[in-house]
């Protein structure tokens, strides 16, 4: 049983490793989708040498997601019934909040919008529905409202397109991570043609290739994925746009059947500290949720959580906790 601990370049990331370290979890994840490659490339060598060279380190590729820019403040509170325009044509700009308008690092991805149809920002945290689509700009609706953050990952939930090739940012990244990495986390990896570009360009053999099922492609292609890769990750926020609940759990049975406990990681990831991240205790359902997901065949849980709540240490106690009593109740092993 393992939780991995998100962590982003910020002034109090040293003291986010170094609790997490002190409370026994060791696998650590850096996603650079979010700041700058050199940030991120600091930030990985900072856990590794805070840990003695002792932690699992996984990176995330951005992937197949358009991006928004700076966001002043950091975070933005979408409100239900709000108006906002995606720019296809000013790219990561910094978000206008007198217009809400938002630049998109990937507006190619949006060619095949149509007017009703919705977007996904940060994993279904808030949802617009599309009002005017033009090759310029999108309009629309947000319907539900949520808190949106700097570099928050926009998806289509209709018109997605899939990912069939490796951008170039992925590249670079591959071509710089260290040899002590212990994943790389393959966003949007829609079929086994991703996961194989990604083993042919990175340096070290060593190094586990995990693909993260985000889409209904991957979904469609999962056989093929898994035989590819060396883990999987059960991405339920994103697939959260596309599917229900019951669907989303359907899947994990799925991935947890294709891929037996110690043929790899199996990691499920997203949103099971929704509450501790607010400053309160783990709830009882979140509790269920994780438990569920341990005893289905589960060895690792993603804690996003970590990087984008203030309450970052009631994070790490939870999870620590919940180890410790499920340890002390169910027999589970680490």
């Amino acid at each position: 049983m393992e939780f991995m601990i998100t962590v982003k370049s910020s002034p109090e990331c040293h003291d986010l490793i170094t609790s997490a370290i002190n409370l026994e979890m060791m696998t650590f994840r850096v996603n650079f989708g979010r700041r700058t490659i050199q940030e991120n490339l600091r930030l990985i060598s900072q856990i590794n040498e805070i840990s003695n060279g002792k932690a699992k380190i996984f990176v995330d590729l951005p992937g197949n997601k358009a991006r928004t820019g700076n966001i002043p403040g950091a975070e933005l509170y979408l409100k239900k019934g709000e108006r906002l325009t995606l720019s296809l044509t000013e790219p990561s700009a910094e978000i206008d909040l007198g217009t809400m308008t938002f630049g998109l690092s990937r507006p190619e991805l949006f060619g095949n919008v149509k007017t009703g149809s919705s977007v996904s920002f940060r994993d279904g945290a808030a949802i617009a529905q599309i009002t005017e689509a033009t090759p310029e700009k999108i309009t629309c609706v947000v319907t539900r409202p949520g808190v949106i953050c700097t570099s928050c990952g926009v998806v289509p939930v209709e018109g997605y397109v899939e990912y069939k090739t490796l951008s170039d940012i992925d590249v670079i990244i591959l071509g710089m991570i260290p040899e002590y990495v212990f994943g790389i986390n393959v966003s949007f990896a829609d079929s086994a043609i991703i996961i194989r570009q990604v083993k042919s360009i990175c340096r070290f053999d060593h190094i586990n290739i995990i693909a993260k099922i985000e889409s209904k492609i991957a979904v469609d292609n999962l056989i093929g994925i898994n035989e590819a890769s060396d883990g999987l990750i059960l991405a339920r926020g994103d697939l959260g746009n596309f599917y229900d609940e019951q669907s989303v759990i359907n899947i994990a049975h799925k991935i947890v059947e294709l891929r037996p406990f110690q043929a790899g990681p199996i990691i499920f990831a997203t949103n099971y500290f929704t509450e501790p991240a607010k400053g309160l205790a783990l709830s009882t359902s979140e509790q269920a949720t994780i438990q569920e997901a341990f005893k289905l065949g589960v060895n690792t849980i993603l804690v996003n959580e970590t990087s984008s709540s203030q309450h970052w240490r009631q994070v790490l106690i939870a999870a620590s906790n919940f180890k410790l009593n499920s340890l002390e109740s169910s027999g589970l092993e680490c």
